[in-house]
This record gives C-alpha cells, structure tokens and sequence, in this order.
C-alpha cells in the first residue's frame, strides 16, 4: 500500500491508495515541524493511522508546509521511520506538492496561498527556483495570516465604515482574545487565518475586496514578479485562500497581463494519481471504462455534439462560459446515458475551479427526507455503508450518481436531496392533492408548500395523458398522475429555490423531462420569482450527432445530441 500526506500548518490530508478501487482518506491537525518535535508528529502518526495498516504500508510520500529546510525534512523523515521501519519514505515540501499537482511534468510558476504563502519555478521535474519564506510574521503576503492581520489592524484601528462594522460586530470579535490568542496562542498562524472565513463573508464590502486586492498585489510583487520566467509561462496556485478569492487573483492576473493557470483548491487527489501512474488527465473523472468500452467501436465517429436552442452547433467551452452567468442550471438527462452523467460531473467541477461563486449540487435521486442522512456523511459522521443503507439510492447510483456526490463531499460542496418522498407522490396519484393536506407537520416540511399550484395546460402534463407515459416508479392513475408528476416538479423547485442565495450557481439533476421546454421545474422557479437566470440543458439521442432534429432544437438553452448507439449505463 501507498501512503500519501500533504499537511500544511493548520490540517494534514491522508490518502492510503489500496487498489484503483480503494482509498482510504484520513484527516489530522497540520504537522509543520517549525511548530512540532519529533515526539508529537508520531502521537499525531499513531492516533491517525490504524495499526494494522502501519505493517502493509511499503511506500510514504510526505508533503508538508516547513520541510524546505533540509534539518526539517530531517524531522519528518525521523518521526515517520519510527514507526515505518520498513517503509520507503520520501519528504518534499509543500510547494513541490503543488507543483506536481498542478503542472505534473510541465513548466511553470506555481504559488501557494494558504494558511502561508510560498511559490516556486518548477520545470516539469524540479524545482529550479524558489523564494526565502518567511513566515507570517515578516512575510506570507496573500496568505490566510496575511489577510487575518491586515483585517484585525483595520478593524482596532477604526478604519472600517459604520455600515462594514456593524456587519463585523457580529462576530463578538473581542481586542483581548484576540491578543492572547497572537502573542500567547500556541499557533498564531493559524488563528490569524481563522479570520479568512469571516472576510470572504464580508467581501461584497468594497473595503474588504480593496484588503484582500493589496494582500494579493503584495504577495504578486514579492512572489511573483521575481520570476524573469513569469511573463511566458502559466501561473498556478494551489491552497484555499488561492481557491475562495479566485475571482480577485484573475483580476489581477489581467491587470499584469500574466498568463493564467489552474487553481487547485487542495492537491491530495492529483497527487494520488501523480503517484500511481493513474490516466493524468483529471478531466476524465470518472466513467472512464464504461465511456471507453462504449466508444471504442466509433473511434472514427463523434459521440455526441452540443448545439444551442435553435439549432446552432456550440461546445462544452461555450455552455461552461455560459453557465458562469446563471443563477440556477437546470441540467436534464436519460437516467441511462454516460456522456451526461460524464458532463455533469465535468460541469459541476470546472464551475467549482473556474468560477468565484459558490457552488450547490441538487439532484431528483435523493428524496428531501434523506436530507439529514446526507448532510452526516459530508460531515464524517457517518460511513459510506451506512449512508448507503439508509438512504434510498436509485440502482444506478454507483455507475452514475456516485462520482458526483462524492466531488461534493470532498469539496464540502453543498448537496441537496430535492424530491419529494415517493410516498406522497404516490397520494398524490390515488388521491390527487388533496390527500397531502392529511400528512404530520414534519411530513409537509419535505414537500413544496400546499396549496400546490398546477397549470394542467402545460404540454408536459397534457401530454403525460395524451402519450400514456407512466410515472417513475409508480402505478398509473389517469386521473391524477399528471399531479403526481407535477407535485415532484413543485416540490424540487421548492427546495432549489429554498438553497439558492446570492452569489451562488445551483446546479440541479434531474430527468430532461423535468425541465425540457422550460415547462415543469422551470415553470415552478418562475413562479417562485421571475428574476432568477435559469439555464436548461437536455439531451436527445440520434444517429447523426453533426445537426439536431428540428423538433428537439427549442427544449432547452443547450442540447446534448449523443449518438444513440452508445451502449446505456444500466
């Protein structure tokens, strides 16, 4: 087994590579040996690790914030070979972590900003170049400590408008912990870039966007500009602080025409596969066997194209770029089909890297009532098997909805479960809407709010009756199943709309049929309010993917068309 740490001062990040199929990932406070002894990096060691696992671990690759220095490489090396005493054991620093995470055997400049800041020239194999760091107390400019100081002087120092302090109020920030916790605190690093969170909070204010735009512009004239290199090579970061104000970063990078890179928000994952030979290309997360085995005899053909409403051909560039606009993407899909399943999860994680906004996942696969059960496992307090055996997942969870949950957890992305219980659709279906009047105060609470509104002219219910289409899972009433469906929409657009908030791009799963011709779900967010920026993508299935259908060319702001000849998921 192959055992991979990136720590920086405040956590440390464990990934203990099985197989292809199992990572075990574990979690421990920072181990940065400025601040620790030999001593307590192996209590730290022993109270993360199972001992069981100590024995059939062959191989350790240690990343760590302080381990430049070769006397605190040393440290690390020592603690770990305590306890490995059979182990190959390899310790970089943090910024080679970065470096491989990001650039792998490319050139390039890459920056950390984190709880410290650092950067390096790094030439596909080596770092060539570097930077003396300084710490937080004479340097770290950009960092999360940086920030928290320059936050804290201005705030003590009056500096801030009526308006922007009462906000801060709040917080009950109080001068004298605020003092210990820097000048007697055992990390003050760590507590300074504590204060990251409640200023990426407050950064709609124009004084808190001009603090973290001077940290940066520091951080870029003393880590940066250093560089001869840095005007014709691409400029990465990897860290949170990097992540959450990217937006203020490309601004930048536009003022000083400098060429931009990636943004990698932590590096454990790409240096799992850096260090196991897996397929490099991160882009091609997952469904990888089923896509390839399923394209493999059209090698020569294409596999789907995406066209805009009206029948113009597009790309998956142009529905990203698009996408960055809207408050709401109402994504549809056949329950079946890998290349959507591929291009959810492809779009929800280029939003994740490329856009300043917060992102939600929502998905018709989870029922409202499993919300709870959700939000325990993002939080670590429940495992994988227990999650699955209490929640009520669609058979093709692993194959399609699977890779998608987790990248949310990973990147404590919110997830919300947006469908209604089937229980009640199926009242819905014996006994029209008014048999929801009759369910406990809880029960309404996982629901759309009642009276549920219902336009039986929309064409997706006429022609649920027209069509005979059957509801999913559920026994047909003639009578009444068009409101069985209509009470799913309704109650999907409820909790989409309840999740929504400023600054933040949902992303919703669901059926096409759930949004196709801006009807359904669609219909039920205008009704909520007609200012929000809603946009539709659907899916159709021809032999012919280079033109669309004249008749599946209007459903949707954008139309996957997938060669129908691609074998399904299940």
């Amino acid at each position: 087994m192959i055992l991979i740490i990136e720590s920086g001062s405040t956590k440390s990040d464990w990934h203990i590579h099985k197989s292809k199929e199992e990572i075990i990932k574990l979690h421990s406070e920072g181990m940065n040996p400025y601040y620790h002894t030999t001593e307590s990096i192996e209590k730290i060691i022993l109270n993360t690790i199972k001992i069981e696992h100590i024995s059939e671990i062959s191989q350790i690759y240690y990343y760590g914030a302080g381990c430049s220095n070769e006397d605190k490489k040393e440290l690390i090396l020592s603690a770990f070979k305590n306890i490995f005493k059979e182990a190959k054991i390899e310790v970089q620093s943090d910024i080679m972590a970065s470096a491989r995470a990001v650039l792998g055997n490319q050139k390039g400049i890459v920056a950390i900003l984190g709880t410290g800041s650092n950067s390096c020239l790094y030439d596909g194999e080596n770092i060539t170049k570097g930077i003396n760091s300084l710490g937080y107390i004479l340097g770290d400019e950009g960092s999360g400590a940086h920030l928290g100081k320059m936050f804290l002087n201005a705030y003590f120092n009056n500096k801030f408008s009526t308006e922007l302090n009462n906000e801060i109020d709040k917080f009950d920030i109080k001068l004298q912990e605020v003092l210990d916790n820097i000048y007697r605190g055992e990390f003050p690093n760590r507590y300074l870039a504590s204060y990251s969170t409640k200023i990426a909070k407050l950064i709609d204010f124009e004084e808190i966007r001009l603090i973290v735009k001077d940290s940066f512009l520091q951080f870029f004239k003393n880590m940066i500009l250093i560089y001869p290199e840095h005007k014709n090579i691409s400029i990465n970061f990897v860290g949170s602080i990097a992540f959450y104000f990217k937006d203020i970063i490309w601004e930048i990078m536009d003022e000083l025409n400098l060429k931009k890179g990636e943004i990698c928000k932590q590096p454990i994952d790409k240096l799992v596969v850096y260090h196991t030979d897996k397929w490099r290309d991160m882009r091609k997360t997952f469904l990888t066997i089923i896509l390839f085995s399923a394209l493999w005899a059209f090698a020569q053909k294409e596999a789907y194209n995406i066209f805009k409403k009206g029948g113009e051909i597009s790309s998956y560039e142009a529905m990203l770029e698009a996408a960055k606009e809207y408050d709401i993407i109402l994504f549809g899909e056949f329950h079946d089909d890998a290349i959507a399943h591929w291009l959810q999860f492809e779009l929800i994680s280029d939003l994740h890297k490329l856009s300043a906004k917060e992102i939600i996942v929502g998905a018709e696969m989870f029922e409202s009532d499993n919300q709870t059960i959700i939000d325990e496992y993002f939080e670590g307090r429940i495992s994988e098997s227990n999650f699955k055996n209490e929640v009520r997942l669609w058979k093709n969870y692993n194959t399609d909805y699977r890779a998608i949950l987790e990248y949310a957890r990973e990147n404590k992305l919110k997830f919300v479960a947006t469908n209604i219980p089937r229980r009640y659709a199926a009242m819905v279906n014996n006994g029209g809407f008014e048999a929801l009047e009759k369910l406990s105060k809880e029960a309404k609470s996982w629901i759309a709010p009642l009276p549920i509104k219902y336009n039986q002219e929309l064409q997706c219910y006429k022609s649920m009756l027209e069509m005979n289409l059957p509801v999913h899972n559920m026994k047909r009433n003639p009578e009444n199943f068009p409101k069985a469906q209509a009470i799913k929409d309704a109650t999907m657009a409820h909790f989409i709309y309840k999740n929504h908030k400023k600054n933040s791009i949902f992303i919703h799963l669901h059926g096409a049929f759930h949004s196709d011709n801006f009807e359904a779900i669609y219909w039920y967010l205008k009704e909520a309010s007609k200012k929000l920026k809603i946009m539709t993508i659907s899916i159709s299935r021809q032999e012919n993917v280079n033109i669309i259908e004249e008749n599946e060319s209007q459903k949707a702001d954008f139309i996957i068309v997938v060669n129908k000849n691609i074998a399904k998921t299940h």
